[in-house]
């Protein structure tokens, strides 16, 4: 992929969005967790900024990831669906090489380059857990 190609990364993460309505529904529910709750450690968003600094920003600036609209797109969905999306896809060169556990930790730093908060237990590689956790954006906050 060229760095064209990189570049339109974000824009088919909120593209995307709406082609998953429907799972959204059917994997979240009672008991479900919500990103504003602190779904990611502090320690896991700085292993994350490393990751991402060492591969992603080879072809990627964190401002692409920052940009109003891209969480908002994915609102009320759950969190596997971006995190799929984006382990699929990335890195460009090896899509899907990297560890789920490595992909766990960018979207950690993702999160919190957002403004998501941190909190006491680390964002969980596996889809069932990420299943259960619902991307909320709250709009009159500086959430995109």
């Amino acid at each position: 992929m060229t760095r064209l190609g990189c570049a339109l990364i974000p824009v088919l993460l909120a593209l995307a969005a709406p082609s998953v309505r429907a799972s959204a529904q059917q994997d979240t529910g009672a008991g479900a967790a919500s990103t504003l709750e602190g779904v990611f450690t502090a320690a896991q968003a700085a292993r994350g900024e490393d990751r991402f600094r060492g591969i992603c920003a080879n072809c990627h600036g964190i401002r692409q990831f920052t940009e109003p609209g891209l969480f908002r797109a994915w609102n009320g969905r759950p969190l596997r669906d971006l995190f799929e999306m984006v382990r699929t896809l990335m890195p460009d060169d090896n899509p899907g090489g990297l560890e789920r556990q490595a992909y766990a930790d960018v979207m950690a730093y993702l999160l919190k380059m957002n403004g998501y908060p941190a909190g006491a237990a680390e964002l969980p590689a596996d889809d069932a857990a990420l299943r259960r956790i619902r991307i909320e954006v709250k709009e009159d906050s500086a959430h995109r």
